[in-house]
């Protein structure tokens, strides 16, 4: 159902929604691009400092900046199932455990 085009929090977005992301913005969530094409700059997450060109069917990855066309994608993930929301969690949980050597030098 469409209900036409509206601002909304990223904190509502669903799977499955269409989103609209202009250029210099960031991408709420994981997703498709199902039209239009641009560089995104990803180096927050992959450490590529190139720009990535994303067209159709691509996958974007939330909280990366969409640089320069307009991007309409359709959400995949949202929440922590995002792939940022896991990465974060991996180092919250390497960041709670020690490492073998610290167990032993802590005896």
């Amino acid at each position: 159902k469409c209900i036409g085009e509206r601002e909304i929090d990223s904190l509502i977005v669903q799977r499955g929604d269409v989103l609209k992301v202009l250029p210099g913005s960031k991408v709420p969530t994981d997703g498709v691009v199902v039209w239009g094409s641009s560089h995104v700059n990803e180096s927050m997450v992959t450490g590529e400092a190139e720009p990535v060109l994303k067209t159709l069917n691509s996958s974007v990855i939330g909280g990366t900046i969409n640089l320069h066309g307009v991007l309409h994608i359709k959400a995949t993930k949202v929440g922590s199932s995002t792939v940022l929301n896991q990465i974060i969690s991996l180092v919250e949980t390497a960041q709670m455990s020690k490492a073998p050597i610290q167990k032993f030098a802590d005896f």
